[in-house]
């Protein structure tokens, strides 16, 4: 699969070195009786500088606002609304403002009948309308979007999953690799964001990088011998590494949260997007292959400079996630 160096190299261009960063703000609406909404807008003072702004549709109407205040390493501004007897259903929520650092809002929205909706906004997504109530296809789509979005901009996913088309070349390995990649962050991505496995986000992320340092060595052949590819190593190391890309998307997943009447279906649609975004990634590197294999004839360049592509971006992560670890007050 000599097609993938291409792939490589062009996602490497495309996409920016951080590998998911935890949305830096929390857009908080709650809802009581008569359309009033308490709404808290808390941004990392590291990034604030009032670079995003709720925007509340025209007919909520602003009764009061408070000064912005400090607690800890945030920032806090504070809204009393009036929406009328329609309260927050139909309303369309959104921000506004500089996103040239790409910051993500995740947004909580408690509802007066007691039911609770979480989103996430970004500069790509800056707006939601809030449902009158939400069904379970609006939610299951909701998270499958996010999952897609999710896998899509995480480049860390990306190269491990290059990385595994890389390694196998084709063949029935490769379908059994990524077969068990998928069973094992499918286990404990359901199992860590029901709660039932708790691991520390650092660690995970280090594992992560971790993982794809190991596929660039075998990339790279290491003592010259061919990398071992037999179905036994197709099936168990994927399925191990899987176990730890979960975990991974079990953080962002949580980060958003779940709703309190739909968590199966969220969990569910969240997964499935994942899938979906694997396998749009894989079908775009064999669409790539298809335009440009027969006008390439010399791979070997490409291959060395994709190998150490690999290699190096695996270990600025092993450092730029290994270094907090070991050295907090450093790293904080």
């Amino acid at each position: 699969m000599k097609y993938c160096w291409l792939a490589l190299l062009l996602l490497f261009a495309a996409a920016p070195a951080p590998a998911h960063p935890l949305a830096p703000a929390l857009l908080d609406l709650r809802e009581s009786a008569g359309g009033r909404v308490e709404v808290l807008l808390k941004t990392s003072l590291t990034l604030s500088r009032e670079l995003q702004q709720p925007l509340f549709p025209a007919r909520c109407r602003v009764v009061d606002r408070r000064p912005p205040e400090r607690a800890a390493d945030a920032r806090l501004e504070r809204w009393r609304l009036d929406c009328g007897a329609q309260g927050l259903a139909g309303a369309r929520i959104a921000m506004a403002g500089d996103h040239e650092y790409d910051l993500n809002v995740v947004v909580n929205i408690a509802r007066a009948d007691g039911s609770n909706i979480r989103t996430l906004l970004s500069p790509a997504t800056p707006g939601f309308v809030v449902p009158a109530r939400e069904s379970g296809l609006h939610v299951t789509g909701r998270y499958l979007g996010l999952g897609v979005g999710h896998l899509l901009t995480g480049l860390d996913h990306l190269l491990f999953v290059l990385g595994l088309l890389l390694w196998l070349h084709g063949g029935r390995a490769l379908p059994v690799a990524v077969s068990a990649f998928t069973l094992g962050h499918s286990v404990t991505l359901a199992l860590a964001t029901l709660g039932l496995a708790r691991v520390a986000a650092a660690p995970v992320e280090l594992g992560i990088a971790l993982s794809i340092l190991w596929l660039a060595i075998q990339l790279g052949g290491g003592s010259g011998r061919e990398p071992r590819r037999s179905l036994e190593h197709a099936l168990f190391l994927p399925f191990v590494f899987g176990l730890l890309h979960g975990l991974g998307f079990a953080g962002a997943l949580i980060e958003v949260g779940l709703p309190d009447d739909g968590v199966p279906l969220a969990l569910l649609g969240f997964n499935a997007g994942i899938e979906l975004g694997q396998l749009a990634f894989i079908g775009a590197v064999a669409l790539l292959h298809r335009g440009v294999a027969n006008r390439v004839r010399n791979w070997a360049p490409a291959r060395v400079v994709g190998t150490h592509l690999i290699g190096a971006m695996s270990a600025f992560w092993i450092w730029e996630r290994g270094w907090p670890l070991l050295f907090p007050a450093a790293g904080g």
